[in-house]
């Protein structure tokens, strides 16, 4: 006797039976009747299991049926959770599509969106990571002398100084860096926008990044590997740190 396809199923209307045929070069799942077997019941095309149970794909996925889930360009998930997608905002050529799990050349598989490199690795061109050379340690030392050193040096003006001394000349120019640093701050925002951006407005953006705190420039994962969270506390909690260092040495001193 024959049995109706996905019978007892949660949801019977996403499953079908089906056969993969040749169109134009192309492997496609079609639905067919009269099957021989139950292997030939599955998911339709556009959805996909989970849990023993068909799903509809979300977005970012690309669902071919029988099981067959693709991810769309700029778009990550796990090959445990095929249908939670992670879309790569900050950079979508880190993540090439393809099979749940794929990231780009050198980035680390297990990482929220392929966020991370794999160890002794840095950010690279086109998304990838490529390995750390025996001086990229240097610019994440040079900038934390050169920003101790800023720190120190502002504190003893400030602190030898007389306000009643000072010129209306000096406070205009202080008012006018602050107020540019923060416009360099807004413009580097477009560096989030998903669009591969045509020099030489794309260098302009990445030098824009240093304004923003971005890290990558001092390659902190060639000393430690820094996960997003970290990294985002850092750039967050800059300023503050300042601060904190500046009554430290009021203090000491």
């Amino acid at each position: 006797a024959c049995e109706r396809c996905a019978e007892g199923k949660a949801r019977p209307e996403l499953y079908a039976t089906l056969r993969k045929v040749t169109v134009g070069g192309v492997d496609e799942w079609v639905p067919f009747e009269g099957s021989s077997g139950p292997g030939a019941c599955g998911c339709k095309p556009g959805s996909y299991e989970w849990q023993g149970e068909c799903e509809l794909c979300g977005e970012g996925m690309q669902c071919n049926g029988m099981g067959e889930v693709l991810l769309k360009p700029a778009y990550f998930a796990t090959p445990e959770q095929p249908g939670f997608v992670f879309f790569c905002r900050s950079n979508v050529l880190r993540c090439p599509g393809g099979p749940p799990g794929t990231c780009a050349e050198g980035r680390s598989l297990t990482s929220v969106a392929c966020a991370e490199c794999l160890v002794d690795m840095k950010p690279g061109v086109k998304g990838t990571c490529e390995p750390c050379g025996g001086t990229d340690y240097l610019p994440a030392i040079a900038a934390g002398a050169v920003g101790l050193f800023a720190m120190l040096a502002l504190y003893r003006i400030t602190d030898t100084s007389n306000p009643a001394a000072q010129s209306k000349s000096i406070l205009l120019v202080t008012l006018a860096g602050s107020q540019m640093v923060t416009t360099l701050q807004h413009l580097g925002v477009f560096t989030s926008f998903p669009f591969e951006w045509e020099p030489p407005f794309s260098h302009l953006l990445e030098f824009l990044g240093i304004f923003s705190f971005k890290l990558d420039y001092f390659s902190p994962d060639c000393i430690a590997q820094v996960s997003p969270t970290t990294r985002f506390s850092i750039r967050t909690l800059l300023a503050l740190a300042f601060f904190v260092v500046i009554m430290l040495v009021h203090t000491l001193s």
